[in-house]
């Protein structure tokens, strides 16, 4: 993500940099449009750093594939924990 995300790479190595939220919602957009176009068999995305799940209800909308982040993730545990109770 980095490297094809100006805003990205940004936040990642400027703790207090500007971030142009708008610009870096584009790039999610895109990213996941050429992921999708380079593995067109993907049934998912998993968003493995905490920095994405704000971007990833954009990324379901956009693409129509489920999204797994650590939200997810805890939700599921989570679930799985109080229901088996």
């Amino acid at each position: 993500m980095k490297e094809e995300s100006k805003e990205w790479l940004k936040m990642n190595t400027h703790f207090d940099a500007n971030i142009d939220i708008e610009v870096l919602k584009k790039d999610f957009v895109r990213l996941a449009k050429k992921a999708l176009n380079e593995h067109p068999d993907a049934v998912a995305f998993l968003f493995e750093c905490t920095d994405m799940p704000p971007f990833s209800q954009l990324v379901r909308d956009t693409v129509g594939l489920p999204v797994y982040d650590f939200v997810t993730m805890t939700r599921y545990f989570y679930n799985a924990v109080c229901c088996a109770l």
